[in-house]
């Protein structure tokens, strides 16, 4: 599992969407989770 790296600019952002959407947050999570296990599937984009 890579370790990804969450700027600063990203986790505003993360924060303004979720304030908006907030059943977005689980599915945003689960592909942050994907990309971190295996970032060349092309499921995680």
């Amino acid at each position: 599992m890579t370790n990804l790296i969450l700027t600063s600019s990203f986790k505003r952002a993360f924060k303004a969407i979720i304030k908006r959407e907030p059943n977005l947050k689980p599915k945003i999570e689960a592909k942050l989770r994907l990309l971190a296990d295996n970032q060349h599937n092309p499921n995680s984009y």
